[in-house]
């Protein structure tokens, strides 16, 4: 349950986070072309997702 409300909460600040976004007509115009070409939206966030996770450090070291 504890992760639930976790998860729920990390939601919500990231709601909160990108409303001054939902304004920006650069910002709309970005996502109403992945309506047009969804596989460009499928590479764009296979893209963002390896840079993150590529820069990210491993938080739990496996030591014996």
């Amino acid at each position: 349950m504890l992760g639930f409300a976790i998860l729920m909460a990390g939601m919500n600040t990231m709601s909160h986070a990108m409303s001054p976004l939902a304004d920006e007509p650069w910002f709309m115009d970005l996502f109403l072309s992945f309506k047009k070409n969804p596989i460009l939206g499928v590479i764009a966030g296979a893209v963002l997702t390896a840079v993150l996770q590529s820069r990210r450090r491993p938080s739990v070291s496996c030591r014996p």
